[in-house]
């Protein structure tokens, strides 16, 4: 199994007619998405909630995102998500988000720039799941 989902605690499944999303924990501060489809608004709150919850715990956090099966999202996404990476910054020691979609880089690079989280795009699922053992290997 990718991103080593066969170590996954808090599991949680998120299926509608437009996306479907994994969330879970590997380890004691990494969170890690998988998503298809079209994402939302209420499923990014999700996300920032994931977040918050785990940080509140940690500190400190690392998020790996397998978006290589997203084919677009909404458009309130990026205003949301921007100020909220801003402001949790400091919590979080990585953001890697795996993608294909151009789409998805262009708002990866704009979340990037505003906010200046610490975000690494890959480009192929083996170079995010490197990023990955690498992040397991040294937890903050």
């Amino acid at each position: 199994m990718s991103l080593f989902e066969s170590r996954a605690e808090e599991i949680e499944r998120v299926e509608t007619p437009r996306v479907q999303i994994l969330f879970y924990r590997v380890g004691r501060s990494t969170l890690v998405t998988r998503a298809a489809g079209h994402p939302e608004l209420e499923h990014i709150e999700r996300l920032i909630r994931r977040s918050e919850d785990l940080i509140a715990r940690m500190g400190v956090i690392d998020v790996v995102h397998d978006w290589f099966e997203i084919t677009g999202y909404s458009s309130e996404i990026r205003p949301r998500m921007a100020p909220w990476a801003k402001k949790t910054s400091a919590q979080h020691r990585g953001i890697h988000i795996g993608t294909a979609s151009s789409l998805v880089r262009m708002g990866i690079t704009m979340v990037h720039l505003f906010s200046g989280a610490p975000v690494h795009a890959y480009a192929t699922l083996s170079e995010l799941e490197k990023a990955m053992t690498e992040v397991l290997a040294n937890p903050p």
